[in-house]
């Protein structure tokens, strides 16, 4: 599948040396979705269409509300979603009148969905894999030196590594059937980069969180140490990717 390019954005991330370039890009996105909803767009009837149906999650309902001076447009999209749900979980009650194990298992699935579905989760998934497939297509075509670049940056999250991989894949073989030629020396490429960036990143992190450990050791002098205040931040943010309300 082909996705949209966003050159720009993806080169800015890593040229900002952070510990996972994706994490960045996720939550810049995720802060324009943010500012998005509650702007004007919350009088728009398709805004409001889209919100009543899917609602949001509750982390970016709590982010929704974290935003200042803006009660006003988050009570409105509050109310019409509520007011959906509500008339939805009337009806899927209803129906459990007279007990019926696949009605139940019906109404079950119906009520989930009433909590698990989120506008602002599905448009970041969508702009995620424009980010990864824009990286892949970079590298690719060597532009500008982004090989260099990727293999001289800090890494990738574990969250952001397996979403890489599988862009990578579509975008490089179209999935891992049946490779062969270029489209094989790419992938083998590709994947050989990604492990030498993913395996210096971990030693370098692992050494400083070993250092870190040892800092709270009196036998041992801090400035000796290979470590900063930032390992154990840097250390968790690679294993679950960055938090996104920090």
């Amino acid at each position: 599948m082909k996705y949209k390019l966003e050159t720009i954005p993806v080169w800015d991330a890593f040229d900002a040396d952070s510990e996972c370039p994706f994490c960045l890009l996720e939550r810049k996105a995720e802060e324009g979705y943010l500012k998005y909803y509650l702007g004007n767009s919350v009088m728009a009837p398709e805004t409001r269409i889209t919100v009543n149906a899917l609602g949001f999650c509750r982390n970016h309902w709590s982010a929704l509300g974290r935003i200042q001076g803006e009660r006003h447009a988050l009570s409105l999209l509050a109310h019409t979603r509520y007011t959906e749900a509500a008339s939805r979980t009337e009806t899927i009650l209803k129906k459990l009148g007279q007990y019926d194990k696949k009605r139940l298992e019906s109404a079950l699935g119906e009520i989930e969905a009433q909590v698990s579905g989120c506008v602002i989760c599905e448009r970041l998934e969508e702009t995620m894999k424009r980010y990864y497939f824009t990286a892949v297509h970079l590298w690719k075509n060597d532009d500008q030196g982004f090989r260099r670049r990727y293999l001289e940056s800090r890494g990738v999250c574990l969250k952001h590594l397996g979403r890489l991989v599988a862009i990578a894949s579509e975008t490089l073989c179209s999935g891992l059937k049946n490779l062969g030629g270029k489209t094989r020396e790419d992938w083998k490429n590709w994947i050989q980069a990604t492990l030498a960036m993913e395996r210096n990143s971990f030693r370098r992190i692992e050494a400083e969180l070993f250092d870190y450990t040892r800092s709270f050791d009196p036998q041992y002098d801090r400035k000796d140490l290979n470590c900063r205040d930032e390992s154990l931040n840097a250390g968790i943010e690679k294993l679950t990717g960055m938090d996104l309300r920090s």
